[in-house]
């Protein structure tokens, strides 16, 4: 064999074990990061269905508490009255409430009402055995503590319910407490489906473990479920199957007793697509050796080495700090190219993810409050709740004035900053547990007031310019005041049956309009559905 032949035999091999130690640090480097968040992102999935749950024992308890709290049933439980329980204690009662369980007792545990219903089909449960005064239920939640309350996972016959209990008080929630009332939702198909529907997450529910990890090696454990812990807590475990991740999150009923297992199944898209395209890159570089063995060591050199480390260095700083939007900027229409086209497609494929992860979290990141999403999914529900209740709630806009000057002039930091700033001083400005205070996107910031009048939305609005202006933030390219000011809109009314958000949305909006063309640094308040507004 002649020096040609060795020579491109060495090349050969050269060129091979360049390539292959290139792949491995991709390898190495770029799917461990797939990996993490994938793990991420599944657990973010479990958060958000727990999330989900313990958001209807929010909306059950609010309901709940207008029927604890409430002089008809406090005297009902004293008389006995036939009238009232003709009236409110039936059927329809737990249908037009969607809650499948009620139960009403004085104090003593005796039972004055208890009721379980199929609310579709309005079949009846059988829950005799759930408040029998030998469940483990009646004294921890009917008997032992007069003044308890609480919400949580209650098991019984027909399946695990979502339930909260309370003491029968007087309307203006004195005492003494004449006996308990518990309302439930049995976590049916049809609550299925509408949790799914709001997460977007398919999800199973279950009494005993998946069949898949009853046998064989012991799951994993992974921490980071976002949890009140009425639910649960915030392990869950987990099973690779290489393909998917099988995720068991095991419920708590209301005295601490595993209940029940929430069921998630992952696939692994992403580490599936960077193998296949790490694959498909190998195979490329090693098909295109015996041409590439042909090229002078110095065009291996500036075709080859330079360009593979220059696209593991970029991948390496981009898994390293996170920054899914940067593309690896190796460009050609030969295997490195298309290395980096493959690397830069699984790129996008993180960014969206990313995006979507960030769009669907609760929480913004920025200013630690809640975000658009929470905000959506919490108005909707407080209309439907005010509509049934025929009660007012109050909706607020809130704009920082000239903010897009104040970015330009003193810099996006100090803009986030600012925003952190004006986030947590509108938040000090609502106290109530039921009030919500969310970033609507940019520079506006969102409020809902449930139960709340014009006056009370009035005073709401006198504390957030207050607390903002108390915060003297410099602001010397404002056209209104040397300091960081903020205009306001809302409105106040009862829902009607056909209101929805987005007409809501547009009145505070309207009433946001008005106090900025009144010269800004103002509040404006309208009523709806017919809007009438006051300026302040």
């Amino acid at each position: 064999m002649g020096i040609r032949g060795k020579i491109l035999i060495w090349f050969g091999l050269l060129f091979v074990l360049l390539a292959s130690a290139n792949l491995y640090f991709l390898r190495q480097s770029v799917l461990p990061s797939f990996v993490e968040l994938e793990q991420k992102s599944a657990l973010d999935n479990v958060s958000r269905v727990v999330q989900s749950l313990d958001n209807e024992l929010d909306h059950l308890d609010n309901l709940l508490n207008e029927w604890a709290a409430w002089d008809d049933v406090y005297n009902y439980v004293v008389t006995h009255d036939v009238n009232f329980a003709r009236g409110n204690l039936n059927d329809d009662t737990l249908v037009t409430a969607r809650v499948s369980l009620m139960g009403l007792y004085d104090g003593q545990g005796n039972t004055l009402f208890e009721r379980a219903l199929q609310l579709e089909t309005r079949e009846p449960q059988n829950i005799s055995s759930l408040f029998a005064r030998s469940s483990p239920y009646f004294k921890p939640l009917i008997t032992d503590n007069p003044m308890a309350n609480g919400c949580g996972v209650l098991k019984a016959a027909p399946g695990i319910f979502l339930a909260c209990w309370r003491p029968v008080l007087r309307s203006d929630r004195t005492g003494p407490p004449h006996g308990k009332v518990l309302m439930g939702r049995l976590i049916d198909a049809q609550l299925v489906r509408r949790l799914e529907s709001q997460t977007q997450i398919k999800f199973n529910l279950q009494f005993e473990h998946p069949a898949s990890m009853q046998h064989g090696k012991k799951p994993d454990q992974w921490h980071g479920v976002a949890t009140s812990n009425r639910l649960g807590n915030a392990i869950v475990d987990v099973q690779d199957r290489k393909r998917e991740f099988v995720l068991d999150w095991h419920m708590y009923d209301a005295l601490r007793q595993p209940t029940g297992h929430l069921v998630l199944i992952v696939p692994r898209r992403i580490t599936l697509q960077g193998e296949e395209a790490l694959h498909l890159a190998l195979g490329q570089i090693t098909a295109s050796a015996a041409i590439a063995v042909l090229i002078l060591l110095v065009l291996i050199h500036f075709t080859l080495i330079r360009r593979l480390s220059s696209l593991a260095r970029t991948v390496a700083t981009i898994s390293r700090n996170h920054h899914w939007e940067r593309r690896t900027g190796v460009h050609g229409r030969d295997e490195i190219g298309h290395l980096a086209d493959s690397v830069n497609g699984l790129l996008a494929v993180i960014e969206k993810h990313v995006a979507e992860l960030r769009d669907l979290s609760l929480v913004d990141s920025l200013t630690g409050i809640p975000n658009r999403r929470s905000f959506d999914l919490r108005l909707d529900l407080e209309i439907q709740h005010h509509h049934r209740a025929s009660t007012t709630m109050a909706l607020i806009l809130i704009d920082i004035d000239h903010f897009k000057p104040y970015n330009d002039h003193y810099g996006h930091a100090l803009g986030d900053t600012t925003l952190r700033q004006v986030a947590q001083a509108l938040a000090r400005s609502i106290r109530r547990s039921t009030d919500l205070i969310a970033r609507y996107g940019g520079e506006e910031f969102v409020a809902i007031l449930p139960h709340t009048d014009f006056a009370g939305t009035q005073l709401v609005i006198d504390k957030m310019r207050h607390a903002v202006a108390s915060l003297s933030i410099p602001h010397a390219w404002s056209d209104t005041s040397a300091q960081v000011t903020i205009s306001i809109g809302a409105v106040v009314g009862v829902p009607e049956d056909h209101t929805t958000s987005t007409e809501m949305i547009e009145a505070a909006d309207n009433q946001l309009y008005c106090a900025k063309h009144g010269g800004r640094n103002k509040g404006a308040i309208g009523t709806f559905p017919t809007v009438q507004t006051a300026r302040q």
